[in-house]
């Protein structure tokens, strides 16, 4: 597993988010309607995706909408 060290100023925080979004980004496809969406659903795919963030050495380095969003800065 990769070694992710932590930024240490603006610059590093907005590159390793933006890589770490890069690397979970389309990855996991919401199948269900928003109003669908419930603790089950919502379970499901955040272990999805702590699956393939401890895949890539990222765990931890994200947050977890409850609600679909686009990765925006």
């Amino acid at each position: 597993m990769m070694s992710v060290d932590k930024p240490t100023d603006e610059g590093g925080r907005f590159q390793q988010g933006f890589l770490t979004g890069e690397k979970l980004s389309g990855y996991i496809v919401i199948n269900e309607l928003t109003k669908e969406i419930n603790e089950d659903t919502y379970k499901e795919y955040t272990e999805k995706l702590e699956k393939i963030a401890n895949k890539h050495g990222v765990s931890g380095l994200y947050k977890v909408p409850y609600w679909p969003v686009g990765f925006v800065w």
